[in-house]
């Protein structure tokens, strides 16, 4: 990896909205735009057309934080990690892979590693405000626990679990993180003699795993475009490129369509906290787990 995120943009962009410094933030976002767009350059097969893939090269999510006019809204990787299962779910039946269950497990709990409500995260900036998924970067033992935990269920699942924990570090500038992929590599092929699969196999079940991830991803962070205009989710299985819009509120459609059903519905739940800024980690998860979530529905349909 030749370009590196300069997370201070994104420390600067949250002490900013903290502070109702509206001017001041546009000014550093664009700062920070600008430095997205010098990244996705760099990584030519990644799409520059939107968040989600080059975000995905080389951080583990936490939590995703959105902005908004009632203050923080906050979706936890579970919560994103089901409603990338429920995409999964509903794929066409020649697109599902023979372990088909596994495959939507893993793509549930692919980075379940992450636990908001444990007392053993770092929840809080500089500024005292929540960590977006954007600035965490690699941390070997949250991998080393990540895989155990998917070796506990299938060793297919972990396998699916190893080729994403490359998908995000592969091609980090931490060399740590990249010899951790190295050994991965190795372990993979013990792995596929002990599954009974292939290395194609895995392959093809993790491109559906990572496409439902940016899909979930592009509704969790509020990145569907409005006024009918598409936003590509990412290529998918078949290298082909879906793009996703929205024909009314609440409505998704996806082109070309890869859903088994014409119409379904999928859902999440968030949290919105109206304070601002938080003293501690322990103020801060005690509000979250008192706030009361609410759920957000999507009708897919055919068009």
């Amino acid at each position: 990896m030749s370009a590196h995120l300069n997370y201070n943009h994104l420390e600067i962009i949250s002490t900013l909205i903290s502070k109702n410094y509206a001017n001041s933030f546009c000014q550093a976002f664009s700062v920070w735009v600008k430095e997205i767009s010098r990244i996705t350059r760099v990584y030519r097969r990644i799409p520059s057309a939107h968040f989600l893939n080059y975000v995905s090269e080389f951080i583990f999510i936490i939590m995703i934080v959105n902005y908004t006019e009632s203050g923080w809204n906050i979706i936890s990787q579970r919560a994103h990690g089901l409603l990338a299962g429920q995409i999964c779910f509903n794929l066409k039946a020649k697109l599902r892979q023979e372990i088909w269950m596994e495959t939507i497990v893993a793509t549930i709990e692919h980075d379940d590693v992450f636990y908001e409500y444990e007392n053993d995260e770092s929840l809080l900036n500089n500024n005292g405000g929540p960590i977006n998924f954007k600035m965490r970067e690699f941390e070997e033992k949250k991998c080393e626990k990540l895989l155990q935990m998917a070796l506990s269920k299938s060793t297919y699942i972990a396998l699916l679990t190893s080729r994403h924990i490359q998908f995000l570090h592969d091609d980090s500038e931490d060399q740590t993180a990249r010899k951790y992929c190295q050994n991965l590599k190795k372990t993979d092929k013990k792995w596929i003699k002990i599954a009974a699969c292939t290395a194609d196999e895995i392959s093809d079940a993790y491109a559906i795993l990572q496409w439902c991830d940016a899909f979930s991803l592009l509704i969790c962070q509020q990145l569907i475009q409005p006024e009918n205009r598409k936003i590509e989710i990412s290529t998918g299985t078949g290298n082909l490129c879906y793009m996703l819009y929205t024909p009314k509120p609440n409505v998704l459609t996806v082109d070309p369509w890869p859903f088994e059903t014409d119409s379904f519905e999928i859902h999440y739940e968030s949290k919105t906290i109206s304070k601002l800024e938080f003293k501690s980690e322990k103020e801060f998860r005690n509000l979250l787990i008192s706030t009361m979530p609410v759920t957000h529905r999507f009708q897919l349909t055919k068009h």
